[in-house]
């Protein structure tokens, strides 16, 4: 977060900086390693994780405020309630 927020005075006035931090995110990306204990540990977090299709809505919110407002940072994480 802080070195995509320490750009934001180089390119002021230029484009908007947004920083979304997602938490689990349910995509093959945890079968790439090949250490079986942390894949056997990772895997359900990443399983109930959020549909990257969620992390696609966030991003076409934020663009879609563009000379309206600059949305500096989303954090966004699977609902985990019953």
């Amino acid at each position: 977060r802080r070195p995509v927020h320490s750009l934001a005075p180089l390119i002021s006035g230029k484009i908007g900086v947004t920083t979304i931090s997602p938490g689990a995110v349910n995509t093959p990306f945890i079968e790439q390693t090949t250490n079986a204990q942390l894949l056997q540990e990772l895997r359900p977090g990443f399983a109930g994780g959020l549909a990257p299709e969620t992390i696609a809505e966030q991003i076409a919110f934020v663009l879609s405020h563009e000379g309206r407002a600059v949305i500096s940072e989303i954090i966004i994480r699977p609902d985990k309630r019953v």
